[in-house]
C-alpha cells in the first residue's frame, strides 16, 4: 500500500547449543512476539513451526509501525523467559537471541542479571551472530527491562 507506513520484521534465535545456557530451539518455534509501536496497539504473534500438510508458516515475523518511528519488542520463550528490545526502528530487521535470564525473574539481583545478560550476549557475539553494536542495543535494553519492571 502506498501510505507510508512503517514495518519491523523480527526472527528468533534460539540458543540452545550456542550458549551454555540456552534451551530452546534454534528457530524460537513455541515464542509469543509481542510489539508495540512508540504510542501505538500491541500486536502479539505466535512462532508455529508448520501449519499444514508440506507448508509451513513464514518464522520470520512482520508487524506494522504505522506512523510510528520505533518500537518495543517484548519475547516470551519456551519455559516463560521473558526478553525485551526497545528502541526498534522503522524498516529494520531484527535476529532477536534468546537471552536465558528473565527481566521478571524476582531471584535475581541487578549484578547477577547482568552477569547472566551478558554471559548469553558474548557467547553469541562469540559464535558470530552479532556485532558489538546489536549486543549493546540487546545489553542495554534487558538492563531497562529489568529496571521498568521492577519500578526502579
Amino acid at each position: 500500500a502506498d501510505n507510508d507506513n512503517q514495518w519491523v520484521k523480527v526472527t528468533m534465535l534460539g540458543a540452545k547449543g550456542l550458549t551454555d545456557t540456552g534451551r530452546v530451539n534454534r528457530n524460537g518455534i513455541g515464542s509469543v512476539i509481542r510489539f508495540t509501536p512508540q504510542d501505538g496497539q500491541t500486536a502479539m504473534v505466535p512462532v508455529i513451526g508448520g501449519s499444514s500438510y508440506a507448508s509451513q508458516n513464514a518464522l520470520q515475523k512482520t508487524f506494522g509501525l504505522g506512523s510510528a518511528s520505533h518500537g518495543t519488542i517484548d519475547v516470551l520463550w519456551p519455559g516463560g523467559v521473558k526478553n525485551k528490545l526497545y528502541y526498534v526502528y522503522a524498516s529494520e530487521s531484527v535476529v532477536f537471541p534468546e537471552i536465558s535470564c528473565s527481566y521478571d525473574d524476582m531471584s535475581l539481583n541487578p549484578g547477577d542479571y547482568s552477569h547472566c545478560v551478558l554471559s548469553s550476549l558474548k557467547q553469541i557475539k562469540k559464535k558470530g551472530l552479532m556485532d558489538y553494536h546489536q549486543l549493546f542495543h540487546f545489553y542495554f535494553s534487558a538492563l531497562k527491562a529489568y529496571h521498568d519492571f521492577r519500578n526502579i
